[in-house]
Parts: C-alpha cells; sequence; structure tokens
C-alpha cells in the first residue's frame, strides 16, 4: 500500500516503534499502529505477541488473520530447523506467509505484500523456494499421519502423546521433530530414532532441546 502523503512504495519497516515510515517523504503509517493487550477482553481482538506485531500488521492489512495460527508454527518450526538463519525478520515473516498462503489455496497478492512490507521480492522468492526445499526433505506430518499412519506413534507413553498433540499447536510436526519426541518419550536409544525416522543425529539432538524447552512451560 503507497505512503498516504506523497503515494509512494518506498516503505521500511520500523521495528522499534512497530510501524512502517516512508523513505521518501518520513510518514509514519500511524494508522496501522496495533495495541499489544496483556490479555483477553471481551469484544477485543485476539492477544497478540509483540514478537510477531510485524506479521499481525501484516495479517490485518490484507484480511488474513485466518491463517495466523498456521503461519506462526511455519515460522516457529523452520527457525528451530535453521532454515531462516541470517534473514533479517521481515522478509522471513513474508516468506512463510507466502509459503503458508500457498498452501492453503488462499487469495492474495505477494507483489502487494512486498511492497507494503518494503521487502525485496527476490530475496523473498528465494527464501520461500528454500523453504520449499526443506519441508520437501524432512516431510511434513499431519495429524492424521502422526497419530494413526505413523507405526512408530504405537512406541510413544501416553506422556508422549499428550505432548505431541500440545507441541503441533504451537510447531508444524515435521519428520525431525516428531523423532525428538519419540526418542524422548520412548525407551528408543538415539541411533534407533534416527535410523527409524531418517534424521541425522545432529539434527535430533538440535530438536530434543526444542522438545525439553517446551517440557518446561
Amino acid at each position: 500500500m503507497p505512503c498516504e502523503n506523497c503515494n509512494g512504495t518506498n516503505l521500511k519497516y520500523v521495528r522499534e516503534i512497530n510501524l512502517h515510515e516512508c523513505e521518501d517523504c518520513g510518514l509514519l503509517a500511524v494508522s496501522r499502529i496495533l495495541t499489544i493487550r496483556g490479555e483477553k477482553t471481551q469484544n477485543l481482538l485476539p492477544v497478540m505477541n509483540r514478537d510477531f506485531a510485524p506479521l499481525d500488521i501484516l495479517l490485518n492489512e490484507f484480511n488474513l488473520q485466518e491463517y495466523r495460527n498456521d503461519i506462526i508454527k511455519n515460522y516457529n518450526t523452520l527457525k528451530v530447523a535453521l532454515v531462516l538463519n541470517r534473514v533479517d525478520e521481515i522478509t522471513a515473516f513474508c516468506a512463510v506467509t507466502y509459503y503458508t498462503l500457498s498452501q492453503s489455496n488462499a487469495e492474495y497478492n505477494i507483489h502487494k505484500i512486498c511492497a507494503f512490507m518494503g521487502v525485496n521480492k527476490n530475496k523473498m522468492f528465494r527464501i520461500n523456494k528454500r523453504i520449499k526445499q526443506h519441508y520437501h526433505k524432512v516431510g511434513v506430518l499431519g495429524k492424521e499421519k502422526y497419530r494413526i499412519g505413523m507405526p512408530n506413534i504405537t512406541e510413544l507413553s501416553e506422556e508422549g502423546k499428550l505432548f505431541l498433540d500440545s507441541l503441533g499447536s504451537n510447531y508444524t510436526i515435521t519428520r525431525s521433530i516428531m523423532a525428538a519426541i519419540l526418542y524422548e518419550y520412548s525407551d528408543l536409544t538415539q541411533a534407533q530414532v534416527c535410523e527409524k525416522m531418517g534424521v541425522s543425529l545432529p539434527r535430533l539432538k538440535r530438536h530434543l532441546t526444542v522438545i525439553r524447552n517446551g517440557k518446561e512451560r
């Protein structure tokens, strides 16, 4: 969306104030301020995590709020897998949003989204390609697969099955995450889990950190 003052498209997101600034005339897009509330109140928007304020601005601008949870799950998962390593936050949000929307058959205009967020389109497309390659390689396990279709699920303890369901609200369940849960909540060794799930030992150990941090929440 162009600047309301000079109609320019050279907008830059300023994280410190959670607003876009026009680099041509300096106008702040104050109409897009979001209130970050500490608790839910009746008849108000859901609570928003300040860490995801840029994403919330994007989603509200293009009326895509219904995809927020899926986008955040993908974002959290890709951060753990280091797919978004060294990618600036705004570009990462746009790339993950693009991937999630394309998988959901949603209506969107990625060119307008990039212009609004001040993101280089070519760079965003390169990150999106990296995301697709990662998910194709590691595999995304839908709930039907990891609860019914995977024989390894029978080796999980009941506590592990409950934890798997709870983690699924914050992360996209990939083969690596499933492997970490399987090791943590079964009698299998790391070598046995790596062989069964087809993941490397370093990847298993990296995701174990996430699993164990999740248990502390």
